[in-house]
């Protein structure tokens, strides 16, 4: 599932009328996107992978799938062995790395060099020596690259987008956290304007290295090459041919852009550098000193705003909450409800809002969608004890003890104010 909702009610009862079976309204999954439209980390990183595509999308579908003689006698239990394949078509494509298995703990891999032979020639990642290969990773590392007027032999660092902005052409690539990057064109390549990297020849290539954890940029035969950090590439989206980074939530919203922070204080990032300045409506907009060669930088503060919110304490399971306050200039207001037990159901006017099957995060409720029935009743929230002969409890891990045999505990409440704005250039 890509985004949670709310199953709706058919002929007045719901989908799903299991008791203690699954949530009646609550479909949502751990979806990269909440069921009220919050962001998770793993839409980000999704949000990587469809940038690529979207780039390259219509060349991976051509390429075929080329695996490693060894790959068929790997075992799930072998964490010793990377997984790798190839997609090529003709000279160029794509290797595909990962060291991971589900349900077990795996380790970097050392000394790691892997050569893909085509009809022409032998390419080796890392262009020389060997490389590390961090736990839990995955990488779409490119050879024989057409960058237009350069051609990119090979890389350790991920493609993410070409920008095109008037007659000029700029790539983006990410370095991908604990991947040491590099990028080798054929050392006939005019290589220059170099930004915190460096250019080295060794033989038929050239080869351009930058650190981890920091952007770097170059132009090679004309083509303008940046290459940011995962944590970087993870906040961007492209929108209109310029790329923005931010980790508040940037999206495209006719002819301007939205953007959405349950922070007051935000930066935006923008490449390559525009002519005409960020405003916004909604917050306030400051120049900033750029984040990087080639980039505009801003800051995007909101005036704080707290909602008036009050919790009451029915009984051990049972509480009220009432909106003292106008909250329709936000973009929303969750209620986030740590706890520990099995079940928590939503009610106004004895009608059920939602419900939540504890998962070990805590419950995020959304006040927006019923702003204007809160603004004249209350919300009351029911919890139920988790219970030690559960089936689930078996697959939980850090539970508080049982006490005769039922477990609730209702940690506490917050509320967290969502801003907008509305952004032009």
């Amino acid at each position: 599932m890509y985004h949670g909702g709310s199953t709706p009610q058919f002929d007045g009862a719901f989908y799903n009328e299991q008791v203690n079976g699954l949530p009646r309204v609550h479909y949502d999954f751990q979806a990269p996107i909440g069921q009220y439209g919050q962001v998770r980390p793993h839409y980000k990183q999704l949000r990587m992978l469809h940038q690529f595509l979207t780039t390259w999308g219509e060349k991976l579908a051509l390429m075929k799938t080329v695996l490693p003689e060894t790959n068929a006698a790997i075992k799930p239990s072998n964490t010793e062995t990377l997984r790798y394949a190839v997609r090529s078509y003709g000279e160029s494509g794509f290797l595909f790395v990962v060291n991971y298995q589900d349900h077990l703990t795996v380790k970097p891999l050392e000394a790691v060099s892997v050569s893909v032979r085509t009809q022409k020639e032998a390419l080796t990642f890392p262009s020389s020596g060997s490389m590390t290969v961090p736990a839990s990773f995955s990488a779409i590392l490119p050879f024989n690259l057409d960058l237009g007027k350069a051609m990119l032999k090979s890389a350790t660092v991920q493609p993410l987008t070409v920008l095109h902005r008037g007659d000029a052409n700029y790539v983006v690539f990410s370095a991908l956290e604990g991947l040491a990057p590099e990028l080798s064109f054929p050392a006939t390549t005019s290589i220059h304007s170099l930004k915190q990297a460096t250019v080295s020849k060794k033989g038929a290539l050239k080869t351009v290295k930058g650190r981890n954890g920091q952007p770097f940029s170059f132009v090679a035969n004309g083509v303008n090459v940046l290459v940011i950090p995962q944590s970087m590439a993870e906040n961007a989206i492209v929108i209109d041919n310029q790329l923005f980074l931010s980790e508040a939530l940037v999206l495209p919203d006719n002819d301007q852009l939205r953007l959405i922070s349950q922070q007051t204080d935000n930066r935006v990032h923008v490449y390559p550098a525009s002519k005409r300045p960020l405003k916004a409506q909604g917050a306030v907009v400051r120049v900033d000193k750029p984040l990087f060669n080639g980039f505009d930088s801003y800051s995007v503060v909101f005036e704080v705003q707290k909602p008036d919110v009050t919790f009451t304490k029915i009984s051990a399971n049972k509480y009220t909450v009432r909106v003292n306050s106008d909250i329709s200039t936000l973009n929303d207001v969750f209620l986030r409800i740590d706890y520990v037990g099995d079940r928590a159901l939503a009610f106004i006017d004895g009608t059920l809002l939602t419900d939540h099957f504890y998962h070990g995060r805590p419950w995020e409720l959304s006040l927006r969608a019923k702003a204007a029935a809160l603004k004249q009743q209350e919300m009351v929230l029911f919890f139920h004890p988790l219970h030690a002969d559960y089936e689930q409890v078996k697959t939980m891990t850090a539970l508080p003890e049982f006490e005769q045999g039922t477990l609730l505990n209702i940690r506490g409440f917050e509320v967290v104010a969502e801003y907008k704005a509305s952004l032009t250039n």
